[in-house]
Protein backbone atom coordinates (compact mmCIF):
# COMPACT_ATOMS: atom_id res chain seq x y z
CA UNK A 1 0.00 0.00 0.00
CA UNK A 2 1.37 3.47 -0.89
CA UNK A 3 2.04 5.65 1.74
CA UNK A 4 0.00 8.85 1.45
CA UNK A 5 2.11 11.94 0.86
CA UNK A 6 2.75 14.12 4.36
CA UNK A 7 0.74 17.43 3.82
CA UNK A 8 2.83 20.52 5.10
CA UNK A 9 2.05 23.86 5.14
CA UNK A 10 3.48 26.10 2.39
CA UNK A 11 3.23 30.19 2.37
CA UNK A 12 2.97 31.82 -1.50
CA UNK A 13 3.80 35.40 -2.02
CA UNK A 14 3.06 36.94 -5.32
CA UNK A 15 5.62 39.14 -6.29
CA UNK A 16 4.44 42.85 -8.05
CA UNK A 17 5.09 42.31 -12.56
CA UNK A 18 8.07 45.26 -12.10
CA UNK A 19 9.74 42.32 -10.20
CA UNK A 20 11.76 40.86 -13.02
CA UNK A 21 14.61 38.80 -11.30
CA UNK A 22 14.87 37.44 -8.37
CA UNK A 23 17.46 38.68 -6.47
CA UNK A 24 16.09 42.18 -6.09
CA UNK A 25 13.81 41.20 -4.60
CA UNK A 26 15.45 40.58 -1.39
CA UNK A 27 15.66 43.54 1.37
CA UNK A 28 19.51 42.25 2.67
CA UNK A 29 21.67 39.90 0.84
CA UNK A 30 24.34 40.00 3.80
CA UNK A 31 25.36 36.35 4.70
CA UNK A 32 22.29 35.21 2.23
CA UNK A 33 23.43 31.95 0.05
CA UNK A 34 21.85 31.26 -3.36
CA UNK A 35 21.33 28.56 -5.16
CA UNK A 36 19.80 28.66 -8.81
CA UNK A 37 17.10 25.95 -10.11
CA UNK A 38 16.13 24.74 -12.75
CA UNK A 39 16.53 22.05 -15.96
CA UNK A 40 19.73 21.41 -14.24
CA UNK A 41 17.87 20.05 -11.30
CA UNK A 42 15.36 18.54 -13.42
CA UNK A 43 12.57 20.87 -12.12
CA UNK A 44 10.53 22.44 -14.84
CA UNK A 45 10.65 25.65 -14.06
CA UNK A 46 13.39 28.46 -13.05
CA UNK A 47 14.08 29.31 -9.77
CA UNK A 48 16.39 30.43 -7.15
CA UNK A 49 16.64 29.62 -3.83
CA UNK A 50 17.92 31.73 -0.63
CA UNK A 51 19.05 30.38 2.65
CA UNK A 52 19.72 33.01 5.22
CA UNK A 53 22.67 31.97 7.74
CA UNK A 54 21.61 30.44 10.96
CA UNK A 55 20.68 33.31 13.43
CA UNK A 56 21.97 32.41 16.89
CA UNK A 57 21.07 34.38 20.29
CA UNK A 58 20.80 33.68 23.66
CA UNK A 59 17.60 34.18 25.47
CA UNK A 60 17.35 37.06 27.60
CA UNK A 61 16.25 35.27 30.70
CA UNK A 62 19.62 32.93 30.79
CA UNK A 63 21.55 35.72 32.07
CA UNK A 64 18.78 36.93 34.31
CA UNK A 65 18.50 33.65 35.99
CA UNK A 66 22.50 32.98 36.61
CA UNK A 67 22.69 35.32 39.79
CA UNK A 68 20.81 32.27 41.25
CA UNK A 69 22.31 29.72 39.25
CA UNK A 70 25.18 30.17 38.11
CA UNK A 71 26.26 27.00 36.56
CA UNK A 72 23.00 27.08 33.59
CA UNK A 73 23.97 25.79 30.39
CA UNK A 74 24.65 28.75 27.38
CA UNK A 75 21.23 27.99 26.14
CA UNK A 76 20.70 29.64 22.82
CA UNK A 77 17.45 30.05 20.51
CA UNK A 78 18.49 29.19 16.67
CA UNK A 79 16.48 30.98 13.73
CA UNK A 80 16.39 29.97 9.99
CA UNK A 81 15.41 31.48 6.83
CA UNK A 82 14.61 30.88 3.45
CA UNK A 83 13.18 31.84 -0.18
CA UNK A 84 12.45 30.07 -3.29
CA UNK A 85 11.71 31.78 -6.00
CA UNK A 86 9.54 30.19 -8.53
CA UNK A 87 9.01 31.98 -12.17
CA UNK A 88 5.95 31.00 -13.81
CA UNK A 89 3.46 32.74 -16.01
CA UNK A 90 5.57 35.69 -16.37
CA UNK A 91 5.29 36.20 -12.84
CA UNK A 92 7.30 35.87 -9.62
CA UNK A 93 6.30 33.85 -6.51
CA UNK A 94 8.43 33.80 -3.79
CA UNK A 95 7.77 30.56 -1.29
CA UNK A 96 8.80 31.19 2.36
CA UNK A 97 10.25 28.85 5.02
CA UNK A 98 11.14 29.85 8.48
CA UNK A 99 11.27 33.36 8.52
CA UNK A 100 11.88 33.70 5.08
CA UNK A 101 9.09 36.56 4.87
CA UNK A 102 11.87 38.51 6.88
CA UNK A 103 13.95 37.88 3.67
CA UNK A 104 11.86 40.09 1.42
CA UNK A 105 11.24 43.11 0.38
CA UNK A 106 8.66 44.84 2.32
CA UNK A 107 7.40 46.69 -1.01
CA UNK A 108 8.32 44.02 -3.03
CA UNK A 109 4.96 41.78 -3.17
CA UNK A 110 1.18 41.99 -4.02
CA UNK A 111 -0.67 43.15 -0.87
CA UNK A 112 -4.00 41.27 -0.57
CA UNK A 113 -3.40 38.97 -3.26
CA UNK A 114 -3.80 36.03 -0.44
CA UNK A 115 -6.78 37.17 0.50
CA UNK A 116 -8.53 37.63 -2.91
CA UNK A 117 -7.15 34.31 -3.99
CA UNK A 118 -8.92 33.13 -0.36
CA UNK A 119 -12.20 34.46 -0.99
CA UNK A 120 -12.31 32.94 -4.83
CA UNK A 121 -11.31 29.73 -4.04
CA UNK A 122 -12.88 28.85 -0.24
CA UNK A 123 -16.42 27.56 0.55
CA UNK A 124 -17.95 30.30 2.11
CA UNK A 125 -19.60 27.96 4.64
CA UNK A 126 -16.39 26.81 5.62
CA UNK A 127 -14.41 29.73 7.18
CA UNK A 128 -12.64 29.20 10.68
CA UNK A 129 -11.06 32.35 10.97
CA UNK A 130 -11.42 36.39 10.00
CA UNK A 131 -9.45 39.30 10.43
CA UNK A 132 -10.52 42.54 9.92
CA UNK A 133 -9.75 46.07 10.55
CA UNK A 134 -12.26 49.00 11.51
CA UNK A 135 -10.69 52.79 10.94
CA UNK A 136 -10.26 55.22 13.42
CA UNK A 137 -7.90 57.07 15.01
CA UNK A 138 -6.92 53.88 16.68
CA UNK A 139 -7.20 50.78 13.97
CA UNK A 140 -9.00 48.24 15.47
CA UNK A 141 -7.78 45.16 14.06
CA UNK A 142 -10.02 42.16 14.85
CA UNK A 143 -9.38 38.12 14.93
CA UNK A 144 -13.32 36.10 15.15
CA UNK A 145 -12.49 32.21 15.33
CA UNK A 146 -15.37 29.68 15.34
CA UNK A 147 -14.85 25.90 16.76
CA UNK A 148 -16.32 24.57 13.44
CA UNK A 149 -16.45 25.67 9.84
CA UNK A 150 -18.91 28.42 9.50
CA UNK A 151 -20.70 31.39 6.98
CA UNK A 152 -19.40 34.74 7.28
CA UNK A 153 -22.48 35.68 9.15
CA UNK A 154 -21.34 33.75 12.53
CA UNK A 155 -18.62 36.20 12.49
CA UNK A 156 -18.13 39.12 14.20
CA UNK A 157 -17.97 41.35 11.21
CA UNK A 158 -19.85 44.28 10.05
CA UNK A 159 -20.20 44.31 6.49
CA UNK A 160 -20.41 48.28 6.33
CA UNK A 161 -17.47 49.46 8.68
CA UNK A 162 -14.92 46.33 8.64
CA UNK A 163 -12.60 45.19 5.72
CA UNK A 164 -11.84 42.09 5.29
CA UNK A 165 -7.61 41.55 6.06
CA UNK A 166 -7.51 37.73 6.31
CA UNK A 167 -9.71 34.33 6.00
CA UNK A 168 -8.95 30.81 6.61
CA UNK A 169 -10.91 28.57 5.05
CA UNK A 170 -11.56 25.02 3.21
CA UNK A 171 -11.28 25.62 -0.84
CA UNK A 172 -13.85 23.94 -2.59
CA UNK A 173 -11.65 22.43 -4.90
CA UNK A 174 -9.79 19.82 -2.09
CA UNK A 175 -7.19 19.43 -4.92
CA UNK A 176 -5.61 22.63 -4.40
CA UNK A 177 -5.65 21.91 -0.51
CA UNK A 178 -7.24 20.92 2.22
CA UNK A 179 -7.09 24.45 4.21
CA UNK A 180 -6.28 27.72 2.97
CA UNK A 181 -5.30 31.22 4.75
CA UNK A 182 -5.25 33.95 2.22
CA UNK A 183 -4.17 37.82 3.52
CA UNK A 184 -1.23 39.22 1.86
CA UNK A 185 0.03 35.49 1.20
CA UNK A 186 -1.60 32.51 0.85
CA UNK A 187 -1.10 29.82 3.51
CA UNK A 188 -2.12 26.76 1.85
CA UNK A 189 -2.17 23.01 3.57
CA UNK A 190 -1.33 20.28 0.69
CA UNK A 191 0.79 17.57 0.00
CA UNK A 192 3.67 19.89 -1.78
CA UNK A 193 5.97 18.34 -4.31
CA UNK A 194 8.89 20.01 -5.75
CA UNK A 195 8.61 19.64 -9.65
CA UNK A 196 4.92 20.82 -9.08
CA UNK A 197 5.57 24.20 -7.45
CA UNK A 198 5.18 26.57 -10.42
CA UNK A 199 1.70 24.06 -11.35
CA UNK A 200 0.54 25.08 -7.90
CA UNK A 201 1.73 28.87 -8.35
CA UNK A 202 0.07 29.18 -11.84
CA UNK A 203 -3.49 28.09 -10.14
CA UNK A 204 -3.22 30.46 -7.57
CA UNK A 205 -3.18 33.09 -9.89
CA UNK A 206 -5.71 32.26 -12.17
CA UNK A 207 -7.54 32.17 -9.00
CA UNK A 208 -6.30 35.79 -7.92
CA UNK A 209 -8.08 36.92 -11.42
CA UNK A 210 -11.21 35.05 -10.95
CA UNK A 211 -14.45 37.02 -9.52
CA UNK A 212 -16.51 34.01 -7.64
CA UNK A 213 -15.35 36.55 -4.47
CA UNK A 214 -18.61 38.62 -5.75
CA UNK A 215 -21.12 35.76 -5.20
CA UNK A 216 -20.81 35.77 -1.49
CA UNK A 217 -17.94 38.31 -0.69
CA UNK A 218 -19.02 41.62 -2.64
CA UNK A 219 -19.65 44.08 -0.09
CA UNK A 220 -15.13 44.38 0.30
CA UNK A 221 -16.37 46.14 -3.23
CA UNK A 222 -17.53 49.05 -1.23
CA UNK A 223 -13.94 49.42 -0.48
CA UNK A 224 -11.21 49.14 -3.15
CA UNK A 225 -7.43 49.29 -3.43
CA UNK A 226 -6.51 52.01 -5.70
CA UNK A 227 -4.73 50.63 -9.20
CA UNK A 228 -3.42 53.94 -10.55
CA UNK A 229 -0.31 55.22 -10.03
CA UNK A 230 -0.38 58.89 -10.17
CA UNK A 231 -3.51 58.64 -8.15
CA UNK A 232 -1.33 56.88 -5.56
CA UNK A 233 1.28 59.41 -5.69
CA UNK A 234 -0.94 62.14 -5.46
CA UNK A 235 -2.74 60.47 -2.30
CA UNK A 236 1.09 60.33 -0.99
CA UNK A 237 2.07 63.69 -1.86
CA UNK A 238 -0.76 65.20 0.41
CA UNK A 239 0.31 62.82 3.51
CA UNK A 240 3.81 63.78 3.17
CA UNK A 241 2.85 67.46 3.05
CA UNK A 242 0.64 66.85 6.49
CA UNK A 243 3.55 64.43 8.76
CA UNK A 244 6.09 67.12 7.73
CA UNK A 245 3.43 70.18 8.53
CA UNK A 246 2.64 67.93 12.22
CA UNK A 247 -1.48 68.06 10.77
CA UNK A 248 -2.10 64.70 12.33
CA UNK A 249 -5.43 65.33 12.44
CA UNK A 250 -5.94 62.69 10.43
CA UNK A 251 -2.68 60.72 10.62
CA UNK A 252 -1.98 57.90 12.68
CA UNK A 253 0.40 54.71 13.06
CA UNK A 254 -1.02 51.12 13.84
CA UNK A 255 0.53 47.55 13.33
CA UNK A 256 -1.08 46.93 9.58
CA UNK A 257 -2.19 43.59 10.97
CA UNK A 258 -3.65 41.31 13.47
CA UNK A 259 -0.71 40.90 16.75
CA UNK A 260 -0.92 39.00 19.65
CA UNK A 261 -0.72 41.68 22.47
CA UNK A 262 -0.11 38.70 24.69
CA UNK A 263 3.42 37.94 22.90
CA UNK A 264 4.04 41.60 21.96
CA UNK A 265 5.90 43.22 24.94
CA UNK A 266 6.86 46.49 22.86
CA UNK A 267 7.36 48.64 19.52
CA UNK A 268 10.64 49.99 18.39
CA UNK A 269 11.56 52.03 15.59
CA UNK A 270 14.63 50.76 13.91
CA UNK A 271 16.16 54.19 13.81
CA UNK A 272 15.65 54.40 17.61
CA UNK A 273 16.23 50.49 18.24
CA UNK A 274 17.16 51.20 21.91
CA UNK A 275 14.08 53.20 23.03
CA UNK A 276 10.99 51.02 23.86
CA UNK A 277 7.48 52.12 23.32
CA UNK A 278 4.48 50.99 24.49
CA UNK A 279 2.33 52.27 21.64
CA UNK A 280 2.87 53.25 17.80
CA UNK A 281 2.14 56.68 17.48
CA UNK A 282 2.85 59.07 14.50
CA UNK A 283 4.36 62.01 17.12
CA UNK A 284 6.90 60.05 18.17
CA UNK A 285 7.68 59.04 14.41
CA UNK A 286 8.40 62.52 13.37
CA UNK A 287 9.80 63.43 16.87
CA UNK A 288 13.00 60.68 16.57
CA UNK A 289 12.99 61.79 12.65
CA UNK A 290 13.51 65.08 14.04
CA UNK A 291 14.06 68.31 11.21
CA UNK A 292 14.68 65.51 8.69
CA UNK A 293 12.43 66.06 5.86
CA UNK A 294 9.35 63.11 5.71
CA UNK A 295 9.45 61.71 2.34
CA UNK A 296 7.49 58.31 0.72
CA UNK A 297 10.90 56.59 0.51
CA UNK A 298 12.02 57.43 4.34
CA UNK A 299 8.63 55.75 4.97
CA UNK A 300 9.30 52.80 3.28
CA UNK A 301 12.71 52.74 4.73
CA UNK A 302 12.11 53.18 8.23
CA UNK A 303 11.21 49.88 9.73
CA UNK A 304 8.67 49.37 12.68
CA UNK A 305 9.16 46.15 14.71
CA UNK A 306 8.53 44.44 18.19
CA UNK A 307 9.86 43.15 21.09
CA UNK A 308 8.50 39.73 22.41
CA UNK A 309 8.21 38.61 25.82
CA UNK A 310 11.07 37.12 27.18
CA UNK A 311 13.20 38.67 24.82
CA UNK A 312 14.76 41.71 24.31
CA UNK A 313 16.15 41.69 20.48
CA UNK A 314 13.68 43.63 18.12
CA UNK A 315 11.93 41.81 15.07
CA UNK A 316 11.22 44.44 12.98
CA UNK A 317 8.23 43.36 10.69
CA UNK A 318 6.65 46.38 8.61
CA UNK A 319 7.70 49.55 7.55
CA UNK A 320 6.72 53.05 8.48
CA UNK A 321 4.57 52.97 5.47
CA UNK A 322 3.08 49.98 6.22
CA UNK A 323 2.07 51.45 9.67
CA UNK A 324 0.38 54.85 8.06
CA UNK A 325 -3.46 55.07 8.22
CA UNK A 326 -4.62 58.48 6.72
CA UNK A 327 -8.15 59.56 5.79
CA UNK A 328 -7.94 61.76 2.41
CA UNK A 329 -11.36 63.75 1.51
CA UNK A 330 -11.54 64.87 -1.64
CA UNK A 331 -14.77 66.57 -3.59
CA UNK A 332 -17.12 63.38 -4.05
CA UNK A 333 -14.15 60.96 -3.09
CA UNK A 334 -12.95 59.46 0.22
CA UNK A 335 -9.00 57.61 0.21
CA UNK A 336 -8.15 55.77 3.12
CA UNK A 337 -4.27 54.65 3.61
CA UNK A 338 -3.77 51.32 5.54
CA UNK A 339 -1.43 48.52 5.49
CA UNK A 340 0.34 49.82 3.18
CA UNK A 341 -2.53 50.23 0.22
CA UNK A 342 -4.35 53.39 -0.69
CA UNK A 343 -8.35 52.25 -0.76
CA UNK A 344 -11.11 54.13 -2.53
CA UNK A 345 -14.62 54.75 -0.62
CA UNK A 346 -17.33 53.34 -3.40
CA UNK A 347 -18.98 56.86 -4.13
CA UNK A 348 -22.41 55.33 -4.34
CA UNK A 349 -21.59 53.70 -0.88
CA UNK A 350 -20.22 57.02 0.23
CA UNK A 351 -23.35 58.84 -1.21
CA UNK A 352 -25.15 56.37 0.44
CA UNK A 353 -23.75 56.98 3.97
CA UNK A 354 -23.64 60.57 3.78
CA UNK A 355 -27.19 60.58 3.15
CA UNK A 356 -28.32 58.65 5.72
CA UNK A 357 -26.02 60.59 8.61
CA UNK A 358 -28.04 63.83 6.59
CA UNK A 359 -31.35 62.08 7.43
CA UNK A 360 -30.83 62.43 11.21
CA UNK A 361 -29.55 65.73 11.33
CA UNK A 362 -31.55 68.60 13.39
CA UNK A 363 -31.46 70.77 16.13
CA UNK A 364 -33.56 68.47 18.25
CA UNK A 365 -32.80 70.69 21.38
CA UNK A 366 -32.15 74.51 21.77
CA UNK A 367 -28.11 74.30 22.47
CA UNK A 368 -26.21 77.81 22.06
CA UNK A 369 -22.63 77.92 20.26
CA UNK A 370 -20.57 76.84 21.52
CA UNK A 371 -16.98 79.34 22.18
CA UNK A 372 -13.56 78.96 21.00
CA UNK A 373 -11.94 79.08 24.70
CA UNK A 374 -14.71 76.13 26.36
CA UNK A 375 -13.65 72.68 26.62
CA UNK A 376 -16.77 70.12 27.00
CA UNK A 377 -16.91 70.66 30.61
CA UNK A 378 -17.71 74.41 30.73
CA UNK A 379 -19.54 73.99 27.33
CA UNK A 380 -22.45 71.65 29.10
CA UNK A 381 -22.07 73.85 32.35
CA UNK A 382 -23.29 77.16 30.48
CA UNK A 383 -25.81 75.31 28.05
CA UNK A 384 -27.44 74.23 31.46
CA UNK A 385 -27.50 77.32 32.34
CA UNK A 386 -28.92 79.07 30.04
CA UNK A 387 -31.40 76.47 28.90
CA UNK A 388 -33.90 73.76 30.43
CA UNK A 389 -30.96 71.32 31.16
CA UNK A 390 -30.05 68.63 33.73
CA UNK A 391 -26.00 69.13 33.81
CA UNK A 392 -25.03 65.35 33.61
CA UNK A 393 -21.78 65.81 32.62
CA UNK A 394 -19.13 63.03 34.57
CA UNK A 395 -21.88 61.56 36.38
CA UNK A 396 -20.79 58.54 36.46
CA UNK A 397 -22.69 55.14 37.73
CA UNK A 398 -21.35 51.99 38.62
CA UNK A 399 -24.00 49.63 38.84
CA UNK A 400 -24.00 46.24 40.35
CA UNK A 401 -21.43 43.55 39.23
CA UNK A 402 -20.32 45.80 36.28
CA UNK A 403 -16.98 46.23 35.27
CA UNK A 404 -16.70 49.82 34.43
CA UNK A 405 -18.31 53.00 34.90
CA UNK A 406 -21.51 54.47 32.28
CA UNK A 407 -22.40 58.73 31.76
CA UNK A 408 -26.22 58.76 30.99
CA UNK A 409 -25.54 61.98 29.11
CA UNK A 410 -24.03 64.90 29.04
CA UNK A 411 -27.57 67.28 29.29
CA UNK A 412 -30.67 66.02 30.03
CA UNK A 413 -34.11 67.75 28.92
CA UNK A 414 -37.42 67.82 30.93
CA UNK A 415 -38.63 65.99 27.59
CA UNK A 416 -36.63 63.14 27.78
CA UNK A 417 -33.33 63.82 25.56
CA UNK A 418 -30.49 62.42 26.42
CA UNK A 419 -27.89 64.79 24.86
CA UNK A 420 -23.84 63.69 24.11
CA UNK A 421 -21.47 66.25 23.49
CA UNK A 422 -18.71 65.95 21.86
CA UNK A 423 -15.78 68.69 20.34
CA UNK A 424 -14.93 67.29 17.10
CA UNK A 425 -11.33 66.97 16.93
CA UNK A 426 -10.67 62.88 15.56
CA UNK A 427 -12.44 60.18 13.89
CA UNK A 428 -11.96 58.18 17.05
CA UNK A 429 -13.28 60.99 19.05
CA UNK A 430 -16.87 60.81 17.43
CA UNK A 431 -16.71 57.02 17.36
CA UNK A 432 -16.32 56.92 21.31
CA UNK A 433 -19.34 59.69 21.53
CA UNK A 434 -21.52 57.38 19.73
CA UNK A 435 -20.52 54.12 21.18
CA UNK A 436 -20.91 55.95 24.43
CA UNK A 437 -24.90 56.55 23.35
CA UNK A 438 -25.48 53.37 22.72
CA UNK A 439 -24.09 51.74 25.89
CA UNK A 440 -26.08 54.11 28.04
CA UNK A 441 -29.16 53.34 26.22
CA UNK A 442 -29.06 49.69 26.24
CA UNK A 443 -28.17 50.41 30.08
CA UNK A 444 -31.25 52.30 30.91
CA UNK A 445 -33.16 49.86 28.64
CA UNK A 446 -32.43 46.96 29.50
CA UNK A 447 -30.95 47.08 33.74
CA UNK A 448 -33.17 47.57 36.34
CA UNK A 449 -29.66 47.78 38.22
CA UNK A 450 -28.19 50.63 36.25
CA UNK A 451 -31.65 52.95 36.24
CA UNK A 452 -31.61 52.68 40.08
CA UNK A 453 -27.73 53.24 40.41
CA UNK A 454 -28.26 56.27 38.42
CA UNK A 455 -31.38 57.53 40.48
CA UNK A 456 -29.39 56.79 43.61
CA UNK A 457 -26.68 58.70 41.91
CA UNK A 458 -28.41 62.09 40.80
CA UNK A 459 -30.29 62.39 44.43
CA UNK A 460 -26.99 62.48 45.76
CA UNK A 461 -25.68 65.18 43.41
CA UNK A 462 -29.08 66.99 44.45
CA UNK A 463 -30.59 66.38 40.74
CA UNK A 464 -33.91 65.14 41.86
CA UNK A 465 -35.57 66.89 38.69
CA UNK A 466 -33.31 64.48 36.48
CA UNK A 467 -34.13 61.65 39.07
CA UNK A 468 -37.81 62.08 38.86
CA UNK A 469 -37.16 61.50 34.80
CA UNK A 470 -36.06 57.64 35.51
CA UNK A 471 -38.94 55.30 35.68
CA UNK A 472 -38.61 52.42 37.60
CA UNK A 473 -40.16 50.44 35.30
CA UNK A 474 -38.28 49.37 31.58
CA UNK A 475 -38.84 52.79 29.56
CA UNK A 476 -40.76 53.19 26.84
CA UNK A 477 -37.71 53.89 23.86
CA UNK A 478 -40.11 55.65 21.76
CA UNK A 479 -40.97 58.36 24.46
CA UNK A 480 -37.02 59.17 24.67
CA UNK A 481 -34.62 60.14 21.77
CA UNK A 482 -30.80 60.23 21.75
CA UNK A 483 -29.13 63.17 20.67
CA UNK A 484 -25.59 63.48 19.21
CA UNK A 485 -23.98 66.69 19.42
CA UNK A 486 -20.46 67.57 17.54
CA UNK A 487 -18.94 70.89 18.22
CA UNK A 488 -16.87 72.84 15.64
CA UNK A 489 -16.30 71.87 11.88
CA UNK A 490 -17.47 73.31 8.94
CA UNK A 491 -21.14 73.82 8.87
CA UNK A 492 -21.43 73.86 5.21
CA UNK A 493 -22.25 70.30 3.98
CA UNK A 494 -22.33 68.67 7.31
CA UNK A 495 -22.49 66.19 8.34
CA UNK A 496 -20.94 64.90 5.14
CA UNK A 497 -17.89 67.27 6.38
CA UNK A 498 -17.04 64.77 8.94
CA UNK A 499 -14.83 61.93 8.72
CA UNK A 500 -16.17 59.22 6.27
CA UNK A 501 -15.98 56.40 9.39
CA UNK A 502 -17.56 58.92 11.75
CA UNK A 503 -20.40 58.84 9.49
CA UNK A 504 -20.65 55.54 8.81
CA UNK A 505 -20.48 54.84 12.66
CA UNK A 506 -23.05 57.22 13.46
CA UNK A 507 -25.47 55.45 11.32
CA UNK A 508 -24.75 52.04 12.76
CA UNK A 509 -25.04 53.86 16.19
CA UNK A 510 -28.26 54.76 15.17
CA UNK A 511 -29.60 51.82 13.14
CA UNK A 512 -28.68 49.76 16.96
CA UNK A 513 -30.76 52.32 18.99
CA UNK A 514 -33.94 53.03 16.26
CA UNK A 515 -33.89 49.03 16.65
CA UNK A 516 -35.69 48.44 20.46
CA UNK A 517 -37.53 51.99 19.09
CA UNK A 518 -35.75 55.19 20.14
CA UNK A 519 -35.45 58.36 18.18
CA UNK A 520 -32.01 59.33 17.29
CA UNK A 521 -30.83 62.68 16.24
CA UNK A 522 -27.64 64.65 14.96
CA UNK A 523 -26.74 68.41 15.64
CA UNK A 524 -24.30 70.32 14.61
CA UNK A 525 -22.69 72.82 17.33
CA UNK A 526 -21.24 76.02 15.58
CA UNK A 527 -18.39 77.46 17.50
CA UNK A 528 -18.09 81.28 17.91
CA UNK A 529 -14.74 83.85 18.81
CA UNK A 530 -14.63 84.29 22.17
CA UNK A 531 -14.70 87.71 22.08
CA UNK A 532 -17.98 87.49 19.93
CA UNK A 533 -19.47 86.00 22.68
CA UNK A 534 -18.75 88.52 25.22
Amino acid sequence: MARRAKQRDLTFYLLKPQIVDFISAISDRDGVESFPLGAPQGLPFEGLLLVDRQRVTPPWWREFLRGAAPDIPNISNSSTAAVLMVRTAGRIFAVTFGYGRNLLALDAFERDFGLRVALNVIDPDTLRSVDARTFEELTVMTRSQTSRASALENFRISRAEDILKAVTGTPRDRALGTRITGADAVKLTFAPELNRLAEKSEALLIAHGSDNYKERFAFIDQIRSVRDPEKVKQLEAEVIDRLNSRDFGSLHLAPPEAVDLQDVDMFVYAAKSNERFSDLDVHHYCEIAGAKEVTVESLRRSKVGVTYRGADEPHFRWSAYDCLVAEIQEPGRNFVLSGGTWYEIASEFSVHVGNRAADRVRRAVPLPDAREDENELQYNTRASLEGDFHLLDRKLVVPPGARSSIEFCDLLTSDRKLVHVKRRSRSSTLSHLFSQGVVSAEAFLRDGDFRRALVEKLNEEGLTAAAALVPGDQPLPREWEIVFAVIGGSNANWPRSLPFFSQLNFNIAADRLAGPGYNVSLTHIPVRDAKAAQ
